[in-house]
């Protein structure tokens, strides 16, 4: 049961009809889905294996925190995808 004012965690999904993809290992030209059963909810989202924060600010020279606006694709190398469900 989720706390009050706590949502579910959005679903990453790799969208590959490829029979070598696996949950955890996919090919660099596959493309990622992330979504969420609740409606109207904003998704943010790191590709860097940090925590998500809807509220950073641009104060190191680089942002590692993206809105979610559609699927994308992973550039190459070792990536960990993780996402946060934020209300608008």
């Amino acid at each position: 049961m989720l706390k009050g004012g706590s949502l579910p965690s959005p679903i990453i999904t790799p969208l590959s009809s490829s029979p070598l993809s696996s949950k955890n290992k996919i090919h660099t030209q596959t493309f990622v889905e992330i979504r969420s059963d609740i409606p109207n909810i904003r998704i943010y989202f790191t590709v860097d294996g940090t925590k998500p924060d809807p509220f950073q600010t641009f104060r190191t020279g680089s942002i590692s925190t993206y809105l979610y606006r559609g699927a994308f694709r992973l550039g190459p190398g070792r990536r960990v995808v993780k996402a946060i469900a934020v209300t608008q």
